[in-house]
């Protein structure tokens, strides 16, 4: 699956698109883990083309309300892909809840999605949402870890990074 989504990664192709929503449609089996790779497969497919990254979103939010939880886990994550450096509101929204849910991954991988929308935009409502992050946080070590270095990347800070 991994393979097969780095081979067609930009090419905006939609029939692979859909081949990799049909692997997230079916029940896994005990031991099957190709539903999360499809999952961002379909992200490196559909950041070609401005189109391409609109369905895919769309594409998504549905997974993400119907998928099970190994689909969920890594919705986050292409979301983040598809809008790197590119931050849109409804995907800054869904980031922003999906990064207080109570499956601590999913908030993990959301937390990382937004720092890769917001790298080297100074996205003020972005740097904002970090730091409220680090405060929400502060208990849990593995968060409170990806938190500050999504926000000390240098990209919602002027001058040097002084760690």
């Amino acid at each position: 699956m991994t393979l097969l989504s780095c081979a067609y990664a930009g090419t905006g192709n939609v029939l692979k698109v859909q081949n990799l929503l049909g692997h997230c449609a079916q029940h896994l089996e005990k031991g099957e883990t190709h539903q999360g790779p499809a999952v961002l497969g379909i992200a490196m497919v559909a950041m070609a083309e401005e189109l391409g990254v609109e369905m895919a979103i769309r594409s998504l939010e549905h997974l993400l309300q119907y998928g099970e939880q190994n689909i969920r886990r890594a919705v986050p994550l292409a979301l983040g892909l598809l809008c790197i450096s590119n931050p849109k509101v409804n995907v800054m929204d869904t980031l922003s809840r999906l990064s207080h849910d109570t499956d601590s991954e999913v908030a993990m991988a959301a937390v990382i999605s937004l720092g890769l929308i917001g790298a080297g935009t100074n996205n003020a409502r972005i740097a904002g949402m970090l730091r409220n992050l680090s405060s929400y946080y502060y208990k849990d070590a593995n968060l409170l870890f990806c938190v500050p270095n999504s926000s000390r990347s240098g990209t919602f800070r002027k001058g040097p990074i002084n760690s």
